[in-house]
């Protein structure tokens, strides 16, 4: 991990890149697990 920090905190388009990735790679994984837990509590619900 302190290998990408380091990777990051460089700069230039390479940093702004891997940012980028990391942060679209962090909000896929929040809305899946928002998706399954919507998902998972609409089948909770009688009728």
């Amino acid at each position: 991990m302190a290998a990408l920090a380091g990777l990051v905190a460089h700069g230039g388009v390479a940093g702004a890149v891997v940012e980028l990735v990391l942060v679209v790679g962090l909000l896929a994984v929040f809305l899946a697990v928002y998706l399954r837990e919507r998902r998972a509590n609409g089948e909770d619900d009688p009728g």
